[in-house]
């Protein structure tokens, strides 16, 4: 039985939700295993899927204890690619309700989705650089994408985080509601979907996706991996894991 991850059936719609509340639901190799297999499951009848955290976040980003800064982080990266690749394969719409802090790797799930809506109190950030890290280059031109040019910049050079307004000015979010109502928003958006419209659905994010083309990436890749193991990123990560504590809390990466 998944212990990190909670599924729900909200009429037809299933709902989504990271549970380690204790440690604003981090994200460790074991919740991404299990993340995986949630989302690479049927979605039978369902008409959409809705992801969201416990309790007041979303997720805080990667568990600073099971990042090393060195090259051997590139597997959680690979591993983390598989989550945000089963989130485009879904073929129904997704949506992230995002309440709280949205970081990193969170953040990265949050712009996998289909649509994002914010509870008023929601922050987002990828504070990749922050670190020392160039983020995953693939998952930096899907963000691209997804958000374009001006909300890409903004959120991957600065690296703080931005509050619900801002991200819905920039277009990372499309909707902002009351604190606390984000999934039932999220639900609302798509609960009377007719059940009949999955063929459609499907075919329209197929569609949808198609549009969005590919581009190589091969040097990208190699300078990512070069900076992984960069005396620069090892400095702050260890100044990150010393300000956050190793095994006490998430991280914002």
């Amino acid at each position: 039985m998944s212990t990190l991850v909670r599924t729900a059936r909200l009429g037809d719609v299933v709902h989504v939700e990271l549970v380690r509340p204790e440690r604003r639901n981090a994200i460790s190799r074991a919740m991404i295993a299990e993340l995986r297999t949630v989302l690479e499951s049927p979605v039978d009848d369902a008409v959409a899927v809705v992801i969201s955290g416990a309790g007041r976040t979303f997720s805080a980003g990667a568990d600073l204890g099971e990042v090393a800064a060195t090259s051997a982080d590139a597997s959680f990266d690979e591993e983390w690619a598989a989550v945000t690749a089963a989130v485009r394969a879904l073929p129904r719409p997704v949506i992230a309700a995002i309440e709280g802090p949205c970081r990193g790797a969170a953040c990265d799930l949050a712009l996998a989705c289909d649509i994002r809506v914010a509870g008023r109190g929601a922050t987002l950030g990828i504070p990749a650089v922050r670190l020392g890290l160039l983020y995953r280059p693939a998952s930096i031109a899907r963000i691209h994408r997804a958000v374009g040019p001006a909300a890409a910049r903004r959120l991957l050079l600065v690296g703080d985080a931005v509050d619900a307004d801002i991200a819905l000015e920039l277009g990372v979010v499309q909707e902002v509601v009351e604190s606390g109502r984000a999934v039932d928003r999220a639900v609302a958006l798509v609960q009377d979907l007719p059940r009949e419209s999955v063929d459609a659905l499907a075919a329209t994010k197929r569609l949808l996706d198609d549009l969005d083309g590919r581009q190589d990436l091969g040097d990208w890749q190699r300078t990512y991996a070069e900076l992984l193991e960069s005396p620069a990123r090892r400095a702050l990560l260890g100044a990150a894991q010393a300000r956050y504590g190793v095994g006490d809390r998430s991280s914002l990466a």
